[in-house]
């Protein structure tokens, strides 16, 4: 037997003692287990499928989620290449239009330097009839007027003398004109011996130290090309002058060479050790007109300067292609 210690259910208060025979207790106990057992594997069971109906519907979902996944990449991929051929289309468009662009610019280039050295022979013809023309014609009258001073009466020489006057005048208007439209020290000197002529002047006049330093080969590419030989000239004429009657400079080193490994641009530096100036809050023409001279030859001019600091003009001009256009070249 089995005993087992429980209360009384007639009295609560007291404990009997139950005995049970032990082949039954075994087969209650089997009968506990298996039904435990049964009710485990039914649990078992139960989770499981409801594992697997979980798994299938996350598989289920996965599947979906990648679907999804493929269809947002397939659309990327389509938006990607539309946007690689609408890249590359306006690429095109832009390369072409900065082809254009750079045509058209050259273009312009070559037209303004044509129409700049056209300029710069009609203004050599002109300054030339003003010079064996005009100028000779005054001349010779201002001395038939002497000749005929020194056997006029008394009462007629004033007059005549009044008349010479006039004629030193006009002869002296007529070599301005002359000088304005084409310097006649480029002609017969060069750039090089012009721009050292010029120091020198300044030197005896203003008493101030001038260094001129011209490349020769720069100076000789300039001598096939009057346009840009005349443009350099003025430039650093206006800036020598500007040094000496606002910058108050004693020294100013003049250089005109060509930077670069190419060597195809023109540099002309002009600098002094004068007072110096603010360049964005000053609108003087000078500036201008060096400005526009060197744009013209589609160069550019740059202007370093404050008060205190002295003054760097830099004039940087592209050289004419040797056999671009010989008429834009020719002396």
């Amino acid at each position: 037997r089995a005993w087992e210690h429980a209360p009384s259910p007639e009295d609560p208060g007291a404990q009997v003692w139950v005995g049970t025979p032990i082949g039954r207790a075994a087969l209650e106990a089997l009968a506990a287990l298996i039904a435990c057992a049964a009710l485990g594997g039914g649990i078992g069971w139960a989770l499981g499928r409801a594992a697997e109906a979980e798994a299938e519907r996350a598989d289920a979902d996965l599947d979906a989620a990648f679907e999804r996944a493929a269809a947002a990449h397939r659309e990327l991929v389509a938006l990607t290449e539309n946007l690689e051929h609408e890249v590359a289309r306006r690429s095109a468009d832009l390369a072409r239009a900065l082809d254009e662009a750079r045509s058209k610019d050259a273009r312009l280039r070559e037209l303004s330097a044509r129409a700049t050295a056209a300029v710069e022979r009609q203004r050599r013809s002109i300054a030339r009839e003003l010079h064996d023309g005009v100028g000779q014609t005054i001349t010779a009258l201002r001395l038939r007027l002497d000749v005929l001073a020194a056997t006029a009466p008394a009462e007629l020489r004033t007059s005549l003398s009044d008349l010479t006057k006039l004629c030193d005048e006009a002869i002296a208007e007529t070599r301005r004109a002359v000088d304005r439209l084409r310097p006649p020290v480029l002609d017969d000197v060069g750039l090089s011996e012009a721009l050292a002529r010029l120091g020198r002047d300044l030197s005896e006049t203003a008493g101030v130290a001038c260094e001129v330093r011209v490349d020769p080969q720069a100076a000789a590419r300039l001598r096939r090309a009057p346009a840009w030989e005349h443009a350099v000239y003025r430039i650093a004429q206006e800036a020598l002058h500007n040094a000496i009657r606002h910058g108050r400079a004693r020294r100013i080193d003049v250089t005109v060479d060509r930077p670069g490994a190419d060597r195809s641009t023109l540099r002309l530096r002009v600098a002094d050790d004068g007072r110096g100036f603010d360049p964005d809050r000053t609108e003087a023409r000078g500036l201008a007109f060096m400005q526009e001279r060197a744009e013209l030859l589609g160069g550019s001019l740059r202007i370093d300067s404050a008060p205190g600091k002295g003054t760097v003009v830099e004039a940087h001009l592209p050289l004419p292609t040797e056999g671009l256009d010989p008429r834009a070249i020719r002396t």
